[in-house]
């Protein structure tokens, strides 16, 4: 089962907002009469006030507090078509007529009006033209019909009605279809409502699981049917990449500030990220401005105005060396470093040699400082020995995550390069840390459904979350990397269609076909289920008029089947199967296979159409009976001397085993000596020969083996009150007619009893009885079979009770009142009472 409860809050919701609308329409809600109640509700608008009544002004006092005033005057909620008006007095609601409200019964056949404020709805005289929405027809009993025919199908024009044409009647039928989806309606994904057929009318109703759209920058939701978002993660990155950013209406823009833009390439300095309108945009730093570059090189970078940058000599970027022996020069672009002048102090009694270096140290102190980079020593001449750390040599100042790493420049200095290995960290599997040409750090949301193990989530979302992947268990959407929770999984969309759900075996997570006779509640359950293929249709069993309508794919026979049941001798419509294609019962009819079964035809209940007796055949399985003789199906095996199933050769019906014809043998079964003696057969004149109605002594000399009052019988007819020698049917046993006796019947019906003509014996008329039935009159009267129903003043049936006979109904005896008839007096022996 995979139901969910995907309209039932909804039609809660409408079931609700409903129940208001008419307690505001009849007068249902308190009121508080010309004095308005008082109220302690604080406000800031008369929005923030309502006390639900709608003959009173809400509005919002100078102090802040909620006012209700009385007012007066027609109320400004008003139920159409109700044939009363309401008014408001002193902030009372009241109902008044108002016949000019007319009612409307969408019946064409019908005059609608008002009589003292009910409605009224007089049909129209039968034959009266008519309109059943889009066709012409006349009424009858206020109804509007429309004939059809096959020529002339049925259509109102209505979506909620199904529309089909009894042929027994020769009339449109338009059922009303209630609770499914409104047919041809296509429903619109977001918009919090769904359409539903109620009564026959297509009706909008609340769908609180018909989410609008989500995203990073706002939540959508929906309450009684209407939608509504909510704004979050103002200023954040909204786009997979890092880029853009949320606004305070939700939409993701592409920036906020410049910040948000990607740095443009080349990354030289000389295009610079904007932001205009949102929008990213670039914009080229001037001419002549010079930018970062690198320091020492007496070299500078200088912007060409269209983007790029040009590299021109700057000899006021000396290279410096930290020697105080040598000088920082740039000639022309060329970094140089001669040495001092020979004698030059370099630090206490030190002095520069020829050669750029301190000499005349103590101590490694002497010689200058010592670091990462840099190593100053005095040796044992006394002189400074200046050491510096290859170019690239990384110090041991780092710091980690920046992007950057410290490092040494071959001549003794620290500077700063980028390092790409050195991207922080941020602990979120779902985000990408990086590191920029400018040595920024960078960092993107991880790509959706890239996996992570955070949370209690498997993949990444898209927007920096570890959540739960399609087909994870889940309470809502804020668990899902989807952002959609469906049928208690995570699943890839809304999956609001109607028999489409997100928890079906083997596509977990994937909007997927509910499968065929499965209920999808709240709509499409009871007699409907869905097809398997994202429709509700009817259940095997119901009423239908085409394949369409059914779950299963198939009508027959009026009902929706479990096949297309077309085969000749079956049916889909048999009382205790229905919608289950079965064999059509033993002789029987069937006029709606593809093949049809009919006259002189019928279904031998396994699924085959066989012949009636008289019907020419070739063998016995053709036939109903099971015997084929003669070439026809015949009643009986008819396999003794002298009998044939051939009216030519019997003299009587084809199909009906009897005597050959007297005198002849056309089937040489007489030898000389044989049949009587005769050598041929003798039509019925010895044996076990004789047909129905033909004098008999026994049963040995009948076809049927019944010899019954006197004749040969169909039967052996030995019931009471039935005979085989009655006028008209002789040979066949009947009833015996009204008030005659049946002296040979296993149980007799002789005096005081009679037949009735219905096969019964019954009393005749003064017979002891207790109910009308056993008596042949049909009247029981004072425990008497009577000859009349005798229910006059003062009669009866007995003859205790008055001066006839039992049974003949007469005047009760003078004095007597056994029926209690007299109330104050008795009976005066003519039928009056006296006191």
């Amino acid at each position: 089962m995979f139901s969910r409860p995907r309209l039932l809050p909804s039609l809660f919701a409408t079931l609700f907002v409903a129940g208001i609308v008419s307690q505001a329409a009849s007068c249902a809600l308190d009121q508080y009469g010309s004095e308005p109640p008082s109220s302690t509700e604080a406000c800031a608008d008369d929005v923030n006030c309502d006390d639900k009544d709608q003959c009173t002004k809400n509005v919002c006092g100078g102090n802040k507090v909620c006012e209700y005033k009385p007012v007066d005057g027609l109320a400004p909620e008003q139920m159409a078509g109700d044939c009363r008006q309401g008014t408001c007095t002193a902030g009372v609601l009241s109902q008044i007529n108002d016949d000019s409200d007319l009612p409307d019964d969408l019946e064409s056949c019908t005059t609608d009006s008002c009589a003292n404020g009910e409605p009224v709805h007089a049909p129209l005289v039968d034959g009266s033209p008519c309109t059943l929405g889009e066709l012409a027809g006349l009424c009858k009993a206020g109804k509007c019909t429309v004939e059809c025919s096959p020529q002339k199908p049925c259509n109102d024009g209505k979506p909620c009605t199904e529309d089909t044409c009894n042929a027994s009647t020769g009339t449109c039928t338009f059922a009303t279809l209630d609770g499914l989806p409104t047919p041809g309606f296509v429903p619109v994904p977001g918009d919090c409502s769904q359409q539903i057929c109620v009564n026959g009318v297509n009706t909008t109703i609340p769908d609180d699981f018909d989410l609008p759209s989500s995203d990073i920058c706002k939540k959508g939701s929906c309450s009684m049917g209407m939608p509504s978002y909510t704004y979050m993660n103002s200023g954040a990155p909204c786009n997979p990449d890092g880029s853009g950013a949320c606004n305070d209406m939700g939409v993701c823009m592409e920036c906020a500030v410049a910040e948000d833009c990607p740095t443009p390439m080349p990354n030289n300095g000389c295009k610079v990220p904007t932001c205009t309108n949102n929008k990213c945009g670039e914009m080229l730093v001037a001419a002549g401005t010079e930018v970062p570059s690198k320091t020492g090189d007496c070299k500078k970078l200088v912007c060409d105005g269209a983007g790029g940058a040009t590299v021109q000599n700057d000899d006021a970027d000396v290279p410096f060396d930290s020697n105080l022996c040598t000088q920082d020069l740039c000639t022309n672009g060329v970094p140089m470093n001669p040495p001092e002048a020979m004698g030059k102090e370099c630090g206490g009694t030190k002095t520069c040699n020829a050669t750029g270096q301190c000499t005349g140290c103590t101590t490694d102190e002497d010689c200058g400082p010592t670091n990462d980079c840099i190593t100053s020593t005095c040796d044992a001449s006394n002189q400074c020995v200046i050491t510096y750390q290859p170019q690239g040599t990384a110090t041991t100042d780092q710091a980690v995550g920046d992007c950057k790493t410290n490092q040494c420049d071959g001549m003794g200095n620290v500077v700063t390069v980028v390092n790409a290995a050195d991207a922080p960290s941020d602990g979120n599997d779902c985000t990408l840390e990086s590191c920029n040409a400018q040595g920024m750090p960078s960092s993107i949301f991880a790509p959706l459904n890239a996996m992570c193990s955070q949370n209690g989530g498997t993949v990444c979302n898209g927007f920096g979350s570890c959540l739960d992947a399609l087909g994870g268990g889940c309470a809502d959407g804020t668990e899902c990397a989807s952002g959609f929770c469906i049928d208690g999984v995570c699943c890839a969309d809304t999956c609001t269609a109607e028999c489409m759900a997100c928890n079906v075996p083997m596509s977990l997570g994937t909007c997927t076909n509910v499968p065929a006779n499965t209920d999808d509640a709240p709509l499409c359950t009871g007699t409907n289920s869905c097809n398997g293929m994202g429709a509700c249709k009817r259940d095997d069993g119901q009423p239908c008029g085409n394949n369409s309508e059914c779950s299963s794919g198939f009508c027959a026979d009026g009902v929706c089947c479990d096949s297309a049941c077309g085969e000749t001798c079956k049916s889909c419509n048999l009382v205790g199967a229905v919608g289950v294609c079965s064999f059509v019962p033993n002789d029987t009819v069937d006029p709606t296979g593809m093949s049809p079964c009919n006259n002189p035809y019928r279904c031998d209940g396994k699924g085959a159409c066989k012949a009636l007796n008289s019907v020419t055949c070739n063998q016995a399985s053709d036939c109903l009976s099971g015997y084929c003789v003669d070439n026809y199906c015949c009643n009986n095996i008819c396999n003794q001397t002298c009998k044939a199933c051939a009216g030519m050769l019997t003299g009587g019906n084809n199909g009906a085993c009897g005597f050959i014809l007297n005198a002849t043998d056309p089937q040489n079964e007489c030898p000389t000596g044989e049949c009587n003696g005769a050598g041929v057969c003798t039509g019925g004149g010895g044996g076990n020969n004789l047909p129905n109605g033909a004098g008999c002594a026994n049963g040995s000399q009948c076809l049927s083996s019944f010899c019954v009052d006197g004749v040969c019988c169909n039967a052996a007819c030995t019931e009471t009150c039935k005979s085989c020698n009655v006028t008209g049917s002789v040979g066949t046993c009947t009833n015996i007619p009204n008030d005659q006796q049946d002296s040979n019947a296993t149980t007799p019906c002789n005096n005081p009893y009679r037949c009735d003509g219905a096969g019964v014996c019954k009393a005749l008329n003064s017979v002891p009885c207790t109910m009308p039935s056993q008596c042949l009159s049909g009247y029981c009267v004072d425990g008497f079979c009577c000859n009349n129903i005798c229910d006059g003043l003062c009669r009866s049936c007995s003859s205790v009770l008055n001066a006839g006979a039992d049974g003949t109904c007469g005047f009760t005896k003078a004095g007597s009142e056994s029926n209690d008839e007299c109330p104050n007096g008795a009976c005066n022996g003519s039928g009056m009472c006296t006191p």
